[in-house]
This record gives structure tokens, sequence and C-alpha cells, in this order.
């Protein structure tokens, strides 16, 4: 790599890169981050009250709203408990039966897509998260979600 010895950048105490060119302070949660600073730029996001934000969107109880106001989704479920690739939320919601189940849905389609009953007597799959990625395996096939840009 090129580019010469690496510099402080002013206004950047106490501050971790988030997703390219993002970067913030850290917050309660994995991955979670709060007044990101595009670092490129020098613009600023501050976080809505009580908000769990990625870069774009951010979750307020049951909604997902875009960080800039332009829009908000009413989630097809309840209890979001993570927001992936800036586009993707896990949460719970109950099947035509009645029963409890655990969904992944797709902010930017909005889809969601059912990955296991809970208290199903066949085995559910494992659920594996990163920032980039999720990705699980139902007996020998896995399925993969992964956003390239980050």
């Amino acid at each position: 790599m090129a580019g010469g010895e690496p510099s402080f950048v002013p206004g950047t105490e106490g501050l971790r890169l988030f997703s390219w060119p993002w970067a913030g302070r850290p917050a309660d949660g994995p991955a979670a981050m709060t007044n990101l600073l595009n670092l490129s730029t020098g613009e600023r996001l501050e976080d809505p009250a009580q908000a769990w934000c990625d870069v774009t969107w951010c979750l307020i109880g049951n909604q997902a709203t875009r960080r800039d106001g332009s829009q908000v989704l009413d989630l097809p479920g309840d209890s979001p408990r993570s927001l992936v690739a800036d586009r993707f939320v896990t949460m719970n919601q109950a099947d035509e039966q009645g029963r409890k189940a655990t969904v992944i849905f797709d902010l930017a389609t909005p889809r969601a897509g059912r990955l296991w009953i809970l208290n199903d007597r066949k085995a559910s799959p494992t659920l594996y998260t990163d920032r980039e990625m999720r990705y699980f395996k139902r007996g020998d096939k896995w399925t993969v979600i992964h956003d390239p840009d980050r």
C-alpha cells in the first residue's frame, strides 16, 4: 500500500471506524455506534432518541426509520433484535396458526422470510450474525445474506 505515514485526523478523538467512511463512538450492543462522522466529508449524523442505528436506518420500537426522516416502516413483527448490513432486521412474528417464529425482514424490498418456528420439534437452524452478513445452516444447506459493499 502507498500513501505515506498514518496521521491523526483532528476531531476524531475516541472514535472508531464503523463502516468506511463512517466513524463513531461505541454504544451498547454489537457493532453499535453513535454520533457518526463521515471521515471523507466531515458530515455528522446524530442519532434519534432511544434508537439503534446503522448509517442509513434506525430501529425505534417496532419501526425502522431512515436517519434523514424520508421513510418510516412499521415492522411486521415485534422485538427487533439487530440491524445487519444497514438492511436486514431479525424479529419475532406469529404465523397463521399463531405459532411464534423468528423472521428476517429486508428493509429494501420490504419483505420478510421465516427462519424458524420457536418451540418446533424440528432442530432450529443456527443463525450467525456479524455487521456485514447473516448466515445460517438448515440441515445440510447454508443460506448466506451478504452486503459486499461493507
